[in-house]
């Protein structure tokens, strides 16, 4: 009975040390994402046209654990408040609004 019971908390500790290592991969994704700290007003756009309405917004953001290697990225909020289109910057934190808040550009300066 000792012999089992011990046996059963070594498995149990490795199947939760193999689930607490397989969680430090997965891939995260800002899409459906709450929208935080977006600017102007923005749609979501459909490969590249784009079409501008009054209640949606445009953001940046960075530093997502598991997306872009932790770069800046910008993103476009739908009418529902959440992330419908997002864009990868290759820097850290160098996505910035435009100066009339509708647009997001990536790139250092």
């Amino acid at each position: 009975m000792k012999f089992t019971s011990l046996t059963t908390i070594f498995i149990s500790a490795a199947a939760m040390a193999g689930v607490a290592i397989a969680s430090e991969d997965l891939v995260t994704s800002p899409y459906n994402l709450p929208c935080k700290n977006a600017g102007g007003h923005f749609a979501a756009c459909v490969q590249t046209a784009c079409l501008r309405l009054s209640t949606d917004q445009v953001g940046c953001s960075n530093g997502l654990k598991g997306y872009n290697n932790g770069y800046a990225y910008g993103y476009y909020c739908g009418h529902h408040n959440r992330i419908d289109s997002v864009t990868p910057c290759s820097c850290f934190g160098c996505c910035k609004l435009t100066a009339d808040r509708t647009n997001f550009q990536c790139g250092k300066g």
